[in-house]
Protein backbone atom coordinates (compact mmCIF):
# COMPACT_ATOMS: atom_id res chain seq x y z
CA UNK A 1 0.00 0.00 0.00
CA UNK A 2 1.32 3.36 -0.83
CA UNK A 3 2.26 5.97 1.99
CA UNK A 4 -0.16 8.62 1.98
CA UNK A 5 0.00 11.76 -0.29
CA UNK A 6 0.16 15.01 1.01
CA UNK A 7 -3.40 15.76 2.00
CA UNK A 8 -4.24 19.22 3.26
CA UNK A 9 -7.24 19.47 5.82
CA UNK A 10 -8.58 23.00 6.71
CA UNK A 11 -9.60 23.23 10.38
CA UNK A 12 -12.03 26.47 11.12
CA UNK A 13 -14.74 27.76 13.55
CA UNK A 14 -15.98 31.01 15.08
CA UNK A 15 -14.11 32.71 17.64
CA UNK A 16 -14.24 30.64 20.92
CA UNK A 17 -15.90 27.62 19.38
CA UNK A 18 -13.23 25.35 20.40
CA UNK A 19 -10.74 25.03 16.98
CA UNK A 20 -7.83 25.57 19.55
CA UNK A 21 -8.37 22.79 21.94
CA UNK A 22 -8.72 20.59 18.02
CA UNK A 23 -5.74 21.55 16.91
CA UNK A 24 -3.87 21.48 20.21
CA UNK A 25 -4.88 17.96 20.27
CA UNK A 26 -3.66 16.97 16.57
CA UNK A 27 -0.28 18.60 18.01
CA UNK A 28 -0.26 16.56 20.98
CA UNK A 29 -0.68 13.61 18.47
CA UNK A 30 2.40 14.30 16.21
CA UNK A 31 0.62 15.69 13.52
CA UNK A 32 1.96 18.56 11.01
CA UNK A 33 -0.03 21.89 12.00
CA UNK A 34 0.06 25.23 9.90
CA UNK A 35 -0.95 27.71 12.26
CA UNK A 36 -2.07 30.76 10.27
CA UNK A 37 -2.26 32.76 13.92
CA UNK A 38 1.06 32.48 14.55
CA UNK A 39 1.98 33.63 10.94
CA UNK A 40 -0.28 36.70 11.05
CA UNK A 41 1.53 37.40 14.73
CA UNK A 42 4.62 37.17 12.91
CA UNK A 43 3.42 39.82 10.07
CA UNK A 44 2.37 42.27 12.44
CA UNK A 45 5.83 41.58 14.38
CA UNK A 46 8.32 41.62 11.77
CA UNK A 47 6.90 43.05 8.18
CA UNK A 48 7.59 46.42 7.84
CA UNK A 49 5.93 46.42 4.98
CA UNK A 50 2.54 45.45 6.55
CA UNK A 51 3.29 47.77 9.19
CA UNK A 52 3.87 50.61 6.85
CA UNK A 53 0.66 49.58 4.36
CA UNK A 54 -1.47 49.81 8.18
CA UNK A 55 -0.07 53.05 8.91
CA UNK A 56 -1.74 54.35 5.50
CA UNK A 57 -4.85 53.00 6.54
CA UNK A 58 -5.59 53.62 9.68
CA UNK A 59 -3.42 56.59 10.45
CA UNK A 60 -0.59 57.22 13.53
CA UNK A 61 -2.87 55.91 16.01
CA UNK A 62 -2.19 52.40 14.77
CA UNK A 63 2.00 52.98 16.29
CA UNK A 64 2.49 53.09 19.29
CA UNK A 65 6.66 53.47 20.23
CA UNK A 66 7.72 51.90 16.44
CA UNK A 67 5.32 48.51 16.53
CA UNK A 68 1.70 48.45 15.80
CA UNK A 69 -0.93 48.75 18.20
CA UNK A 70 -2.88 45.73 18.17
CA UNK A 71 -5.75 46.73 20.53
CA UNK A 72 -6.14 49.82 18.81
CA UNK A 73 -6.77 47.95 15.40
CA UNK A 74 -8.90 45.54 16.76
CA UNK A 75 -10.85 48.50 18.69
CA UNK A 76 -11.48 50.36 14.61
CA UNK A 77 -12.26 47.47 13.15
CA UNK A 78 -14.54 45.63 14.97
CA UNK A 79 -16.53 48.83 14.88
CA UNK A 80 -16.37 49.47 11.23
CA UNK A 81 -16.99 47.34 8.95
CA UNK A 82 -15.12 48.70 5.81
CA UNK A 83 -12.27 49.26 8.01
CA UNK A 84 -11.82 45.02 8.77
CA UNK A 85 -12.46 44.55 5.19
CA UNK A 86 -9.71 46.73 4.36
CA UNK A 87 -7.55 45.33 6.83
CA UNK A 88 -8.50 41.78 5.85
CA UNK A 89 -7.66 42.83 2.15
CA UNK A 90 -4.16 43.73 3.27
CA UNK A 91 -3.03 40.76 5.62
CA UNK A 92 -4.60 38.00 3.59
CA UNK A 93 -2.83 37.68 0.47
CA UNK A 94 0.45 38.01 3.11
CA UNK A 95 -0.96 34.88 5.43
CA UNK A 96 -1.68 33.07 2.21
CA UNK A 97 1.64 33.30 0.80
CA UNK A 98 3.61 32.02 3.74
CA UNK A 99 0.84 29.44 4.13
CA UNK A 100 1.62 28.24 0.65
CA UNK A 101 5.58 28.29 1.24
CA UNK A 102 4.94 26.48 4.22
CA UNK A 103 2.74 23.91 2.47
CA UNK A 104 5.62 22.95 0.00
CA UNK A 105 7.66 21.65 2.68
CA UNK A 106 5.04 19.49 4.01
CA UNK A 107 3.82 15.55 3.37
CA UNK A 108 1.61 13.62 4.43
CA UNK A 109 -1.20 15.00 6.74
CA UNK A 110 -1.58 18.02 7.14
CA UNK A 111 -3.61 21.02 8.79
CA UNK A 112 -4.14 24.03 8.16
CA UNK A 113 -5.54 26.28 11.32
CA UNK A 114 -7.40 29.07 9.67
CA UNK A 115 -10.02 30.96 11.72
CA UNK A 116 -11.38 33.27 8.70
CA UNK A 117 -10.90 30.20 6.12
CA UNK A 118 -14.13 30.88 3.75
CA UNK A 119 -13.62 34.89 4.29
CA UNK A 120 -9.84 34.69 3.22
CA UNK A 121 -10.91 32.38 0.47
CA UNK A 122 -8.40 29.73 1.93
CA UNK A 123 -10.72 26.95 1.03
CA UNK A 124 -8.95 26.46 -2.61
CA UNK A 125 -5.69 25.33 -0.77
CA UNK A 126 -7.22 22.29 1.24
CA UNK A 127 -8.65 19.31 0.52
CA UNK A 128 -10.82 18.61 3.20
CA UNK A 129 -12.61 21.21 5.51
CA UNK A 130 -13.52 20.44 9.37
CA UNK A 131 -15.77 23.42 10.85
CA UNK A 132 -15.83 23.09 14.80
CA UNK A 133 -19.36 24.73 15.73
CA UNK A 134 -20.58 25.62 19.33
CA UNK A 135 -24.23 26.97 20.63
CA UNK A 136 -24.51 30.51 20.40
CA UNK A 137 -25.42 30.90 23.74
CA UNK A 138 -22.06 28.43 24.85
CA UNK A 139 -19.98 30.86 22.72
CA UNK A 140 -20.76 34.22 23.90
CA UNK A 141 -19.79 32.81 27.52
CA UNK A 142 -16.74 31.50 26.43
CA UNK A 143 -15.65 34.66 24.88
CA UNK A 144 -16.62 37.27 27.56
CA UNK A 145 -14.54 34.77 29.91
CA UNK A 146 -11.72 34.15 27.99
CA UNK A 147 -11.32 37.60 26.29
CA UNK A 148 -12.43 39.42 29.79
CA UNK A 149 -14.51 41.42 27.36
CA UNK A 150 -18.47 43.08 27.43
CA UNK A 151 -21.22 41.52 26.23
CA UNK A 152 -21.68 44.12 23.89
CA UNK A 153 -17.71 43.83 22.94
CA UNK A 154 -18.02 39.93 22.92
CA UNK A 155 -21.15 40.17 20.37
CA UNK A 156 -19.21 42.77 18.30
CA UNK A 157 -16.63 39.96 17.77
CA UNK A 158 -18.89 37.23 16.94
CA UNK A 159 -21.36 38.98 14.31
CA UNK A 160 -17.93 40.29 12.15
CA UNK A 161 -17.98 36.84 10.99
CA UNK A 162 -19.20 34.38 8.67
CA UNK A 163 -22.44 32.75 10.25
CA UNK A 164 -22.06 29.27 11.87
CA UNK A 165 -24.54 27.50 9.94
CA UNK A 166 -22.92 28.74 6.42
CA UNK A 167 -19.43 27.62 7.44
CA UNK A 168 -21.21 23.76 8.54
CA UNK A 169 -23.10 23.65 5.32
CA UNK A 170 -19.11 23.99 3.41
CA UNK A 171 -17.93 21.68 5.39
CA UNK A 172 -17.01 18.04 4.75
CA UNK A 173 -16.53 17.17 8.53
CA UNK A 174 -18.21 19.14 11.55
CA UNK A 175 -16.66 18.48 15.32
CA UNK A 176 -19.45 19.38 17.89
CA UNK A 177 -18.18 20.80 20.64
CA UNK A 178 -21.04 21.23 22.97
CA UNK A 179 -20.11 18.06 24.86
CA UNK A 180 -17.31 17.25 27.32
CA UNK A 181 -13.33 17.78 26.40
CA UNK A 182 -12.85 13.46 25.88
CA UNK A 183 -15.95 13.57 23.34
CA UNK A 184 -14.46 16.50 21.29
CA UNK A 185 -11.18 14.51 21.26
CA UNK A 186 -12.77 11.25 20.31
CA UNK A 187 -14.26 12.95 17.47
CA UNK A 188 -11.42 13.36 16.18
CA UNK A 189 -10.12 10.26 16.35
CA UNK A 190 -13.17 9.06 14.44
CA UNK A 191 -12.02 12.07 11.48
CA UNK A 192 -8.64 10.55 11.55
CA UNK A 193 -9.58 7.20 10.83
CA UNK A 194 -11.55 8.21 8.12
CA UNK A 195 -9.40 10.80 6.49
CA UNK A 196 -6.90 8.58 6.32
CA UNK A 197 -9.55 5.29 4.86
CA UNK A 198 -10.15 8.03 1.95
CA UNK A 199 -6.17 8.45 1.66
CA UNK A 200 -5.54 4.48 1.13
CA UNK A 201 -6.58 5.01 -2.78
CA UNK A 202 -4.46 4.24 -4.73
CA UNK A 203 -5.58 7.39 -7.63
CA UNK A 204 -4.18 9.25 -10.12
CA UNK A 205 -4.49 9.83 -13.87
CA UNK A 206 -2.92 9.76 -17.38
CA UNK A 207 -0.34 12.28 -17.50
CA UNK A 208 1.46 13.38 -20.75
CA UNK A 209 5.20 12.82 -20.91
CA UNK A 210 7.19 15.96 -23.10
CA UNK A 211 10.16 17.31 -23.92
CA UNK A 212 11.81 18.96 -21.79
CA UNK A 213 10.92 17.49 -18.37
CA UNK A 214 9.45 14.40 -19.67
CA UNK A 215 8.83 11.90 -16.74
CA UNK A 216 9.53 14.36 -14.15
CA UNK A 217 7.13 16.60 -16.17
CA UNK A 218 4.51 13.41 -15.65
CA UNK A 219 5.64 13.31 -11.89
CA UNK A 220 4.70 17.10 -11.51
CA UNK A 221 1.38 16.88 -13.25
CA UNK A 222 0.60 13.85 -11.15
CA UNK A 223 1.27 15.96 -7.67
CA UNK A 224 -0.66 19.18 -9.27
CA UNK A 225 -3.78 16.78 -9.06
CA UNK A 226 -3.12 15.64 -5.86
CA UNK A 227 -2.52 12.24 -7.46
CA UNK A 228 -0.43 9.48 -5.63
CA UNK A 229 0.23 7.34 -8.91
CA UNK A 230 -0.27 7.95 -13.12
CA UNK A 231 -0.60 6.96 -16.31
CA UNK A 232 2.05 7.66 -19.33
CA UNK A 233 3.11 6.64 -22.63
CA UNK A 234 6.60 6.26 -23.63
CA UNK A 235 6.33 8.20 -26.15
CA UNK A 236 3.12 9.37 -28.56
CA UNK A 237 1.06 5.92 -28.79
CA UNK A 238 0.27 6.46 -32.61
CA UNK A 239 3.55 5.89 -33.60
CA UNK A 240 7.44 3.71 -32.85
CA UNK A 241 9.31 6.91 -32.20
CA UNK A 242 10.93 6.75 -28.83
CA UNK A 243 13.66 8.70 -27.33
CA UNK A 244 16.38 7.19 -25.03
CA UNK A 245 15.82 6.16 -21.54
CA UNK A 246 18.65 8.01 -20.56
CA UNK A 247 17.26 11.21 -21.90
CA UNK A 248 13.61 10.80 -19.64
CA UNK A 249 14.88 12.70 -16.53
CA UNK A 250 13.91 9.08 -14.59
CA UNK A 251 16.10 9.22 -11.46
CA UNK A 252 14.95 13.11 -11.38
CA UNK A 253 11.07 11.59 -11.53
CA UNK A 254 12.00 8.82 -8.72
CA UNK A 255 13.34 11.67 -6.44
CA UNK A 256 10.61 13.58 -6.53
CA UNK A 257 7.80 10.69 -6.20
CA UNK A 258 10.00 9.38 -3.13
CA UNK A 259 9.65 13.18 -1.41
CA UNK A 260 5.77 13.29 -2.67
CA UNK A 261 5.36 9.68 -1.64
CA UNK A 262 4.63 8.29 -4.70
CA UNK A 263 5.08 4.76 -4.85
CA UNK A 264 7.18 3.72 -8.40
CA UNK A 265 5.77 -0.10 -7.72
CA UNK A 266 1.88 1.54 -8.70
CA UNK A 267 3.15 3.72 -11.62
CA UNK A 268 1.65 2.36 -14.91
CA UNK A 269 2.40 2.48 -18.69
CA UNK A 270 -0.01 1.96 -21.23
CA UNK A 271 1.49 0.66 -24.31
CA UNK A 272 0.62 2.13 -27.61
CA UNK A 273 -2.41 1.37 -30.22
CA UNK A 274 -0.86 0.58 -33.03
CA UNK A 275 0.59 -2.77 -31.13
CA UNK A 276 -2.29 -5.36 -32.55
CA UNK A 277 -1.34 -9.32 -31.40
CA UNK A 278 -4.65 -10.25 -33.21
CA UNK A 279 -3.43 -9.25 -36.69
CA UNK A 280 -3.10 -12.59 -39.04
CA UNK A 281 -4.26 -10.77 -41.93
CA UNK A 282 -0.85 -8.94 -42.54
CA UNK A 283 1.98 -10.80 -41.17
CA UNK A 284 4.52 -7.43 -41.14
CA UNK A 285 1.91 -5.78 -38.78
CA UNK A 286 2.09 -8.39 -36.15
CA UNK A 287 5.73 -8.82 -36.56
CA UNK A 288 5.74 -5.42 -36.06
CA UNK A 289 4.06 -5.71 -32.57
CA UNK A 290 5.99 -8.33 -31.45
CA UNK A 291 9.15 -6.85 -31.80
CA UNK A 292 7.58 -3.07 -30.14
CA UNK A 293 6.39 -4.76 -27.26
CA UNK A 294 9.08 -6.66 -26.88
CA UNK A 295 11.28 -3.45 -26.52
CA UNK A 296 8.74 -1.35 -24.80
CA UNK A 297 8.90 -4.18 -22.47
CA UNK A 298 12.49 -3.62 -21.99
CA UNK A 299 11.73 0.47 -21.53
CA UNK A 300 9.49 0.05 -18.54
CA UNK A 301 11.62 -2.45 -16.75
CA UNK A 302 14.61 0.26 -17.32
CA UNK A 303 12.21 3.03 -15.66
CA UNK A 304 11.49 0.84 -13.17
CA UNK A 305 7.82 0.47 -13.32
CA UNK A 306 6.06 -2.76 -13.38
CA UNK A 307 2.57 -2.33 -15.10
CA UNK A 308 1.96 -2.25 -18.95
CA UNK A 309 -1.45 -2.16 -20.30
CA UNK A 310 -2.01 -3.56 -23.36
CA UNK A 311 -4.78 -3.42 -25.49
CA UNK A 312 -5.66 -7.24 -26.31
CA UNK A 313 -5.99 -6.96 -30.46
CA UNK A 314 -8.30 -6.59 -33.10
CA UNK A 315 -9.03 -9.45 -35.70
CA UNK A 316 -9.65 -7.50 -38.41
CA UNK A 317 -12.32 -9.91 -39.42
CA UNK A 318 -10.46 -12.73 -39.48
CA UNK A 319 -12.59 -13.93 -36.83
CA UNK A 320 -12.36 -13.93 -33.24
CA UNK A 321 -10.93 -17.56 -32.04
CA UNK A 322 -8.28 -16.38 -35.34
CA UNK A 323 -7.72 -13.15 -33.53
CA UNK A 324 -7.20 -15.16 -29.93
CA UNK A 325 -4.69 -17.80 -31.27
CA UNK A 326 -3.53 -14.99 -32.60
CA UNK A 327 -2.35 -12.84 -29.66
CA UNK A 328 -1.09 -15.80 -27.51
CA UNK A 329 1.44 -16.78 -29.96
CA UNK A 330 2.32 -13.18 -29.99
CA UNK A 331 2.32 -12.99 -26.46
CA UNK A 332 4.71 -16.38 -25.76
CA UNK A 333 7.00 -14.85 -28.27
CA UNK A 334 7.45 -11.85 -26.25
CA UNK A 335 7.08 -13.32 -22.83
CA UNK A 336 10.77 -13.64 -21.02
CA UNK A 337 10.22 -16.18 -17.84
CA UNK A 338 12.40 -13.74 -15.54
CA UNK A 339 10.51 -10.35 -16.98
CA UNK A 340 9.97 -8.16 -13.95
CA UNK A 341 7.59 -6.09 -15.82
CA UNK A 342 3.50 -7.21 -15.98
CA UNK A 343 1.27 -7.30 -19.25
CA UNK A 344 -1.93 -5.79 -18.00
CA UNK A 345 -4.53 -7.55 -20.52
CA UNK A 346 -7.70 -4.30 -20.73
CA UNK A 347 -11.12 -5.11 -21.01
CA UNK A 348 -12.63 -3.41 -24.26
CA UNK A 349 -16.19 -2.22 -25.56
CA UNK A 350 -16.47 -4.50 -28.61
CA UNK A 351 -15.83 -1.89 -30.77
CA UNK A 352 -15.50 -2.97 -34.40
CA UNK A 353 -13.47 -6.57 -34.32
CA UNK A 354 -12.33 -5.67 -30.91
CA UNK A 355 -10.79 -8.35 -28.69
CA UNK A 356 -11.14 -9.42 -24.85
CA UNK A 357 -14.69 -7.24 -24.47
CA UNK A 358 -15.73 -10.16 -22.23
CA UNK A 359 -13.88 -12.05 -19.35
CA UNK A 360 -14.22 -15.09 -20.93
CA UNK A 361 -11.71 -14.03 -23.72
CA UNK A 362 -9.20 -12.51 -21.62
CA UNK A 363 -8.98 -15.94 -19.65
CA UNK A 364 -8.59 -17.72 -22.95
CA UNK A 365 -6.03 -15.65 -23.30
CA UNK A 366 -4.28 -16.32 -20.26
CA UNK A 367 -4.82 -19.88 -19.36
CA UNK A 368 -2.92 -20.54 -22.89
CA UNK A 369 0.45 -18.42 -22.60
CA UNK A 370 3.07 -20.08 -21.15
CA UNK A 371 3.99 -17.69 -18.37
CA UNK A 372 1.00 -16.18 -17.49
CA UNK A 373 2.21 -15.34 -14.53
CA UNK A 374 2.64 -11.88 -16.00
CA UNK A 375 -0.42 -11.33 -17.13
CA UNK A 376 -2.50 -9.32 -15.48
CA UNK A 377 -6.10 -7.28 -16.24
CA UNK A 378 -7.16 -3.72 -16.17
CA UNK A 379 -10.65 -3.29 -16.24
CA UNK A 380 -12.25 0.11 -17.83
CA UNK A 381 -14.83 1.11 -16.25
CA UNK A 382 -16.63 2.47 -19.77
CA UNK A 383 -15.35 -0.31 -21.85
CA UNK A 384 -17.01 -3.07 -19.88
CA UNK A 385 -20.36 -1.06 -19.46
CA UNK A 386 -20.22 -0.62 -23.12
CA UNK A 387 -19.72 -4.25 -23.32
CA UNK A 388 -22.93 -5.29 -21.44
CA UNK A 389 -21.53 -5.70 -18.45
CA UNK A 390 -24.23 -4.02 -15.28
CA UNK A 391 -21.39 -2.07 -13.12
CA UNK A 392 -24.21 0.68 -11.76
CA UNK A 393 -26.78 -1.84 -10.11
CA UNK A 394 -25.03 -5.16 -9.71
CA UNK A 395 -21.66 -4.40 -9.59
CA UNK A 396 -20.92 -7.07 -6.90
CA UNK A 397 -21.62 -9.86 -9.59
CA UNK A 398 -19.59 -8.31 -11.91
CA UNK A 399 -16.73 -8.95 -9.77
CA UNK A 400 -17.61 -12.47 -8.66
CA UNK A 401 -18.06 -13.29 -12.43
CA UNK A 402 -14.68 -11.94 -13.07
CA UNK A 403 -12.85 -13.67 -9.53
CA UNK A 404 -14.68 -16.78 -11.12
CA UNK A 405 -13.83 -16.60 -14.66
CA UNK A 406 -9.95 -15.14 -14.64
CA UNK A 407 -9.36 -14.29 -10.24
CA UNK A 408 -9.35 -10.96 -8.80
CA UNK A 409 -6.02 -11.86 -7.90
CA UNK A 410 -5.22 -10.90 -11.73
CA UNK A 411 -7.15 -7.42 -11.54
CA UNK A 412 -4.28 -4.46 -10.69
CA UNK A 413 -5.68 -1.85 -12.70
CA UNK A 414 -8.95 0.16 -12.98
CA UNK A 415 -9.71 2.38 -15.78
CA UNK A 416 -12.31 5.10 -13.97
CA UNK A 417 -13.99 6.81 -16.81
CA UNK A 418 -18.10 7.48 -17.18
CA UNK A 419 -19.39 6.38 -20.61
CA UNK A 420 -21.41 8.68 -22.80
CA UNK A 421 -23.31 5.47 -24.33
CA UNK A 422 -26.13 3.12 -22.68
CA UNK A 423 -24.88 -0.49 -21.48
CA UNK A 424 -23.80 -2.80 -24.33
CA UNK A 425 -23.82 -0.05 -27.15
CA UNK A 426 -20.13 -1.30 -28.14
CA UNK A 427 -19.03 1.86 -28.40
CA UNK A 428 -16.54 3.23 -26.27
CA UNK A 429 -17.03 7.29 -25.80
CA UNK A 430 -15.49 8.08 -21.91
CA UNK A 431 -17.48 10.95 -20.03
CA UNK A 432 -16.08 12.86 -17.12
CA UNK A 433 -17.40 11.73 -14.04
CA UNK A 434 -20.67 11.75 -13.18
CA UNK A 435 -21.85 13.10 -16.82
CA UNK A 436 -22.55 9.67 -18.36
CA UNK A 437 -24.54 6.62 -18.42
CA UNK A 438 -22.88 5.24 -15.33
CA UNK A 439 -22.98 7.98 -13.11
CA UNK A 440 -20.63 8.73 -9.94
CA UNK A 441 -22.54 6.81 -7.53
CA UNK A 442 -21.47 3.77 -9.18
CA UNK A 443 -17.93 4.72 -10.13
CA UNK A 444 -17.50 5.92 -6.28
CA UNK A 445 -18.37 2.08 -5.43
CA UNK A 446 -16.01 0.63 -7.53
CA UNK A 447 -13.13 3.48 -6.72
CA UNK A 448 -13.78 2.38 -2.77
CA UNK A 449 -15.07 -1.52 -3.29
CA UNK A 450 -13.00 -2.82 0.11
CA UNK A 451 -12.50 -5.60 -2.04
CA UNK A 452 -10.50 -3.24 -5.04
CA UNK A 453 -8.68 -1.38 -2.14
CA UNK A 454 -5.40 -2.05 -3.38
CA UNK A 455 -5.82 -2.04 -7.18
CA UNK A 456 -4.23 1.18 -8.95
CA UNK A 457 -7.33 3.86 -10.25
CA UNK A 458 -6.51 5.85 -13.48
CA UNK A 459 -8.55 8.17 -14.68
CA UNK A 460 -8.95 8.73 -18.38
CA UNK A 461 -11.72 11.44 -18.68
CA UNK A 462 -11.99 14.06 -21.07
CA UNK A 463 -10.57 17.42 -20.89
CA UNK A 464 -12.60 21.33 -21.40
CA UNK A 465 -11.60 23.96 -23.19
CA UNK A 466 -8.58 22.20 -22.97
CA UNK A 467 -8.08 21.88 -19.62
CA UNK A 468 -8.14 18.36 -17.39
CA UNK A 469 -10.29 17.87 -14.12
CA UNK A 470 -8.28 14.90 -12.85
CA UNK A 471 -8.15 17.24 -9.67
CA UNK A 472 -11.55 17.76 -8.79
CA UNK A 473 -12.13 14.21 -9.98
CA UNK A 474 -9.86 12.59 -7.68
CA UNK A 475 -10.71 15.24 -4.75
CA UNK A 476 -14.80 13.92 -5.62
CA UNK A 477 -13.62 10.51 -5.07
CA UNK A 478 -11.23 11.27 -1.88
CA UNK A 479 -14.27 12.76 -0.26
CA UNK A 480 -17.22 10.70 -1.70
CA UNK A 481 -18.99 13.48 -2.66
CA UNK A 482 -20.28 14.62 -6.04
CA UNK A 483 -20.23 18.05 -6.76
CA UNK A 484 -23.00 19.33 -9.25
CA UNK A 485 -21.61 21.23 -12.24
CA UNK A 486 -17.78 21.06 -11.72
CA UNK A 487 -17.29 21.10 -15.46
CA UNK A 488 -18.57 24.71 -15.57
CA UNK A 489 -16.48 26.30 -12.38
CA UNK A 490 -12.95 27.28 -12.93
CA UNK A 491 -9.96 25.88 -12.48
Amino acid sequence: MSKMSKVIVGITGNIACGKSSVVSYLTKLGYQIIDTDVITQNIYDNSSFFKTKLEELFGYSVIENGAINKKEVSRIVFNDKNMLNKLNELIHPLIKEEVIHQLASCNGLVFLDVPLLFEANFDDLVDYIVVVKLDKDKQLERLIKRNNLSKSEALLRINAQMKQELKIEKADYVLDNNFSLQELYQQVDNLLIDLKKNDNLIIGSHVSMSAPNYILGCVKEAISYNANTFMFYTGAPQNTKRRAIDELKVEEAKKLMLENNIDINNIVVHAPYIINLANTIKPDIFDLAKAFLKDEIKRVEKIGAQYLILHPGSHVKAGEQIGLDRIVEGLNAVLDTDSTVYICLETMSGKGSELGYNFEQLAYIINNVKNNHLLMVCLDTCHIHDAGYDIVSNFDQVLDDFDRIIGLEKLKVIHINDSKNDRGASKDRHANVGYGMIGFDALKNIVNHPKLSNVIKILETPWHDGKPYYKKEIEMFRKQKFEEGYLDNEI
